[in-house]
């Protein structure tokens, strides 16, 4: 049996920008040192993040 991981970490930003930054390709991947990321932000959209 695996352990699980947990982690927490406190973001120095409005709720509002970070819930912005969570809908915006674009945004998360810049918050996330370039990583590649596809976010639809409408409701039942897809999103793909860290993929290659």
């Amino acid at each position: 049996m695996s352990a699980g991981i947990h982690q927490e970490l406190t973001i120095q930003a409005a709720p509002a920008r970070v819930y912005e930054a969570l809908l915006s390709s674009e945004q998360f991947s810049q918050a996330t040192g370039g990583a590649p990321t596809d976010i639809q932000p409408e409701a039942s959209g897809t999103f793909s993040c860290f993929a290659s």
